[in-house]
């Protein structure tokens, strides 16, 4: 079953009451950016979830302890969380 129908909000702390269940969350978690391009690319939920800028804040949060859009978006240079997950991937 894949994550359509569900719409999020400006937070993922509820995530799970969404329809995205645990274990996709924890999955994710470990991808780098290509691998969850191609993810997106599997099905129609998973590339509306790919647009959501509070998945990618999410992922951010949990694999960098990143919280403040202001400055981290200010030190990368990056407009959009995915973009700075991009960008750290790369790094790491």
């Amino acid at each position: 079953m894949g994550p359509q129908g569900f719409l999020l909000a400006d937070s993922l702390d509820n995530w799970h009451d969404r329809g995205i269940p645990d274990t996709w969350m924890v999955v994710f978690g470990f991808l780098n950016a290509d691998s969850l391009g191609s993810c997106a690319r599997t099905s129609k939920g998973f590339k509306l979830l790919a647009t959501q800028d509070t998945f990618w804040h999410y992922l951010c949060q949990k694999r960098w302890r990143l919280n403040s859009a202001e400055i981290v978006k200010k030190i990368t240079g990056c407009s959009t969380w995915k973009e700075v997950f991009r960008r750290l991937t790369k790094v790491s």
